[in-house]
């Protein structure tokens, strides 16, 4: 709040889009290529990676985060660039980026654990987190900021649930084991919700092309 009170609107939407665009990015390539060990091949890794629910986990977070970012960044891009009736200064874009973070949150309530207690509770809590913090912004962003952020509940609400998740990733360890030997897809039950995520990335980035290409959906 005190950040947005004192730079404009649009730009820290520029500042909130580069930045999940660059993180999703980030840990797409720490998935694919970053983490792997100095003698495995980039093929190797990402057979390795097509199977394990954990890094398909992780490169969904990946797609669904640059989406978001995309749609922050073309909501700052509506409010210079407009031809042909093209905007993306709608609510509806709102709801669609909050349903896309929403989703990054559902996957951290389903992330598989090697050290079962700490690391299921600290994902609970912060998917849960995630999840709130992405529905207050939306009704924040939907209504509009007022010039006093401080009194606004819903968006102290939203930061109050992004601090905590931020708290949480911060605090996380991974468990210390030598090798992770990967979670097949076909033995948890989470891989349903996984493969929604791609579905959701995939099908918001098509709704955000139609609607450059052909300036139709939704009319604003």
């Amino acid at each position: 709040a005190f950040i947005m009170q004192r730079i404009s609107l649009g730009r820290a939407y520029l500042i909130s889009g580069c930045s999940l665009t660059f993180a999703g990015g980030y840990l797409g390539m720490w998935v694919l290529v970053f983490s792997a060990p100095d003698h495995v091949t980039d093929g190797l890794t990402w057979k390795f990676a097509s199977r394990d629910l954990v890094q398909q986990q992780h490169l969904v977070i990946s797609s669904l985060s640059m989406v978001a970012g995309l749609l922050e960044i073309l909501w700052w891009l509506g409010g210079k660039v407009r031809r042909n009736g093209i905007t993306f200064r709608h609510d509806f874009w709102h709801v669609l980026w909050a349903v896309n973070a929403s989703m990054i949150g559902v996957m951290f309530l389903t992330h598989p654990q090697h050290n079962e207690k700490r690391g299921v509770l600290i994902h609970t809590f912060l998917g849960l987190s995630m999840v709130w913090a992405a529905m207050f912004l939306m009704v924040s962003k939907i209504k509009g900021f007022p010039a006093n952020l401080e009194e606004d509940f819903t968006i102290i609400m939203a930061g109050s649930a992004q601090l905590i998740a931020a708290s949480l990733l911060v605090a996380f360890r991974e468990s210390p084991e030598k090798s992770h030997h990967g979670i097949d897809i076909r033995c948890h039950g989470a891989w349903p919700l996984t493969v929604a995520g791609y579905v959701l990335a995939f099908l918001s980035l098509g709704t955000i092309v139609l609607h450059v290409l052909r300036g139709r959906y939704p009319s604003c």
